[in-house]
């Protein structure tokens, strides 16, 4: 069995983007020709430099691996679901492979963890028991 999770993508991640994208145009209008020199090092070149280090974003569950891919030019994450302890939700602002607050964080190993954000998190929770029944879960939906 061969799973893939898409990230959720959050209003507050997305946010940043979505703005410089509707107050651009707004922007070149304002300062003319001036505009176009401030615009593509101030604005293209970090929305880029964002955009690859964060898409795309992804979670996939391949037999008994979970495989975490988060942004072009990351190595892939491999965490091995029998070492998976404890599932439980957070709304944390720690870096992490995640386009969302929403979140969940997963504890592996003896002292791993890691946040992740799927948009599904209740069929990617039942996944992860599938492969190992013995995961705690504390997780509360609304």
């Amino acid at each position: 069995m061969k799973k893939k999770y898409p990230s959720k993508i959050g209003l507050i991640i997305a946010l940043p983007f979505l703005c410089i994208l509707l107050l651009s145009p707004i922007f070149l209008l304002y300062l003319g020709e001036l505009g176009w020199l401030i615009f593509v090092p101030c604005v293209i070149f970090p929305f880029s430099f964002v955009y690859i280090l964060s898409f795309p974003t992804y979670y996939v569950i391949d037999e008994n691996l979970l495989v975490i891919k988060s942004g072009r030019f990351s190595k892939e994450e491999k965490i091995d679901i029998s070492t998976i302890k404890k599932i439980k939700k957070t709304n944390s602002l720690l870096a992490s492979p995640a386009l969302s607050l929403d979140r969940i964080e997963i504890f592996y190993k003896r002292y791993n963890r890691i946040m992740i954000s799927p948009k599904d998190k209740y069929d990617f929770i039942c996944d992860l028991i599938r492969v190992n029944s013995s995961i705690e879960v504390i997780y509360k939906q609304k």
